[in-house]
């Protein structure tokens, strides 16, 4: 079994916002960080000097310059509401175009997040549209040997549950289909940050330790969010002891792609993206070898 530690540049993504970091910048900064993989997130992809077949080739060499590969690219998907604004058809050329996408890139993997079908969306029809779409997809994510991973961050939704991700991999029956759980579904309620998100009023309990092992089968990369760590280095808002060890035991190979999140204006604005990120990757690490 084989752990590697990735990172996502949205841990460092404050820099591009907040300072004018270039996609260059924020390599190099992974790079030194001490992480052998990274997560490109689809801003980045449609910016210059990059936003080309012939760009991404040259990303690619860029990334491979300084030790790194790329072990994801994060593309923002609603399936269901997709369909629903364009075709089933066009919903799979789109995602098709990702694919093609990550084989320039040499990345194995594309991540989506599955959506819900935008307001009032009636279930079974999004349900409908997610199967369509999926079951279509999957030549094409073999034909490019591009795995597609559905990210799963919620307890809430039709789509976004740990249990709705492991039915629709049963449904599919594709190994080019996985799930990416997210540590957010695990997270716990504190005092100092609240169960809630920008995009729903529905707070929800955590999603249980159980639900992460039935994940860990189909989840050869999970997403390691964290967002505010104390003085000793350690993040309480996620019973990370548990899921770590819960990975430790899967007997697979795994990437731990850490997403500090501390940096966004409602938590922690104020913070060093760079150190702190460099402290996530220490903790994952140390969590990783216990």
């Amino acid at each position: 079994m084989t752990i590697t530690i990735a990172s996502s540049l949205w841990s460092l993504q404050q820099l591009a916002l907040t300072r004018g970091a270039s996609l260059d910048d924020l390599i190099d900064i992974a790079a030194d960080i001490g992480v052998s993989a990274i997560e490109l997130n689809e801003d980045f992809l449609r910016l210059p000097p990059y936003a080309s077949i012939d760009g991404y080739r040259r990303l690619r060499n860029r990334i491979e310059s300084r030790g790194l590969s790329v072990a994801s690219i994060w593309f923002y998907t609603d399936i269901p509401a997709a369909v629903r604004l364009t075709s089933v058809d066009e919903t799979v050329h789109q995602i098709g175009n990702y694919l093609g996408i990550a084989s320039i890139l040499g990345c194995p993997r594309i991540t989506l997040p599955p959506g819900e079908g935008g307001p009032n969306a009636d279930v079974d029809l999004a349900h409908a549209a997610m199967i369509d779409v999926l079951t279509q997809l999957m030549p094409v994510a073999e034909h490019y040997k591009v795995d597609i991973g559905l990210e799963i961050g919620r307890t809430t939704g039709n789509f976004q549950t740990p249990q709705a991700a492991l039915a629709l991999v049963d449904k599919i029956a594709s190994d080019r289909l996985r799930i990416v759980p997210d540590f957010e579904a695990w997270r716990h309620a504190t005092e100092d940050l609240p169960l809630s998100h920008v995009e729903t009023t529905v707070i929800a309990e955590p999603a249980s330790p159980d639900d992460f092992r039935k994940c860990l089968p189909y989840a050869p990369l999970i997403h390691a969010k964290l967002l505010r760590l104390d003085d000793a280095g350690n993040d309480w808002h996620f019973p990370l002891e548990q899921l770590m060890a819960a990975v430790r035991e899967s007997g697979r190979d795994h990437v731990l792609d850490i997403e500090f999140e501390g940096w966004i204006p409602d938590i922690d604005p104020h913070c060093d993206s760079v150190v702190e990120t460099r402290r996530c990757v220490e903790l994952i690490r140390r969590l990783s070898y216990s």
